[in-house]
């Protein structure tokens, strides 16, 4: 997914059978931006996961980028909406 993406692996922080979390740069119209990438291996992506980037965000202090290759719960849906400056969802192809 990096590899195709405009986001650039700058270091990994965990590596677990079903969660990898990592830091990604992108250039922006306002320069490069930090990310903290978290991909899971998950068949549905629950409220519980945003609310688990979100502490993330907070605690690594960035934007998150959530991916998967699944989609989002109903009520994952409309957290994402209430995080929607904070934590990103991409689905994986």
């Amino acid at each position: 997914f990096l590899d195709k993406s405009e986001f650039i692996l700058d270091r990994e922080i965990e590596f677990k059978k079903n969660d990898y979390i990592s830091v990604v740069k992108f250039d922006s119209q306002l320069g490069k931006i930090d990310m903290l990438c978290i991909a899971k291996n998950k068949k549905s992506i629950t409220e519980s996961d945003l609310s688990i980037a979100f502490q993330k965000s907070t605690e690594y202090k960035m934007p998150v980028l959530l991916v998967a290759p699944c989609e989002l719960s109903k009520k994952a849906s409309e957290k994402l909406q209430e995080l929607r400056n904070l934590v990103f969802f991409k689905k994986l192809n």
